[in-house]
């Protein structure tokens, strides 16, 4: 099966994760672009895009 994943907060990973494990096929995954983020304002980036290169 061919997915396309969307998703982005730091649960979202987890599903993600499983997913790249499985049998399915991702041909992409969609999240928030970086923003910056804390009293330094740096940018930070989201927990979903660590999880796999495709």
């Amino acid at each position: 099966m061919k997915i396309l994943f969307m998703g982005t907060p730091d649960f979202a990973e987890e599903s993600l994760e499983e997913l790249y494990n499985s049998n399915h096929e991702i041909i992409g995954v969609v999240t928030k672009p970086d923003r910056p983020k804390g009293r330094g304002m740096k940018t930070t980036r989201e927990s979903c895009k660590g999880v796999c290169c495709i």
